[in-house]
């Protein structure tokens, strides 16, 4: 005994099928979005409070340096620290990179502070005739 189906029916399977498998794709793409754009907005978030403490930390009571004799960089680190440039005599010069809760070191950070452990340190002036 064979089936036999209408060229309708027919059509709606296909059609029927169709909406099924668009739909299943687009609740797993939407899955996988929502999980991207979570984890992006994550990140996001971390970087901006990174940030935030960046700037604001020469002003937290237990920051062991004055505002006054800091000169923010950002990149590589994010202040250097002329300590006793207030008196008009710099008695030391300090890197100082501001870290949140288990952030690392990038490699150019990890480098500068081998270099500086290694007293690999200069002075240069620069000057125009």
């Amino acid at each position: 005994m064979a089936i036999v189906f209408s060229l309708f029916e027919v059509f709606l399977l296909i059609l029927f099928f169709s909406l099924f498998s668009a739909f299943l794709t687009y609740f797993f793409l939407l899955r996988r979005f929502n999980k991207k754009l979570k984890e992006s907005l994550k990140l996001s978030r971390a970087v901006l409070k990174g940030s935030i403490y960046e700037q604001l930390s020469p002003f937290f009571k237990d920051f062991p340096f004055k505002p006054g004799e800091l000169k923010f960089l950002g990149k590589p680190v994010d202040f250097i620290a002329f300590v006793g440039l207030d008196e008009n005599k710099v008695r030391e010069v300090v890197f100082i990179e501001v870290k949140t809760s288990s952030s690392k070191l990038n490699p150019n950070q990890s480098s500068l502070k081998q270099a500086i452990k290694n007293k690999k340190v200069r002075w240069f002036e620069f000057r125009i005739d």
